[in-house]
């Protein structure tokens, strides 16, 4: 995650921006657990999958990437945020990364320090935009 400058103004493509993004709500997510934990609040960061739906419709290499790839229905990748929502007990996983409605370790390949440093840069971010209003 390169947090050190706004990523939108050096050129990136499309496919690394949205790499970044994953990347933001999986940090997110394990910065709001370790946060939140004493205060019973929740979170996870998931892989809905690829759905068939008409939202890539605009991007050019979309049409070919699908044919390539497994596309779920919507109701399917639904369920795994459905799955993080619903399931009594999963409170435990908080901060975790899953897919398929199953826990990975994906997450915990960033450290502590990775995490703070990723919740500073949003902190830092959000209040430059406040005042950017």
């Amino acid at each position: 995650m390169n947090s050190t400058e706004n990523n939108a103004k050096r050129g990136w493509g499309i496919v690394r921006s949205y790499q970044q993004s994953k990347l933001a709500n999986l940090l997110f997510a394990r910065a709001l657990a370790s946060r939140y934990n004493d205060k019973q609040i929740t979170a996870y960061s998931l892989h809905p999958g690829v759905i068939d739906t008409n939202l890539t419709s605009s991007i050019p290499f979309a049409s070919v990437a699908k044919l390539f790839m497994c596309n779920k229905t919507v109701e399917q990748g639904a369920a795994t945020t459905v799955y993080c929502a619903l399931k009594p007990g999963l409170e435990k996983e908080g901060g975790r990364y899953f897919n398929d409605s199953s826990v990975t370790n994906l997450a915990d390949k960033w450290t502590d320090n990775d995490i703070n440093t990723f919740w500073e840069w949003t902190e830092k971010v959000i209040g430059e935009g406040i005042v950017n209003l």
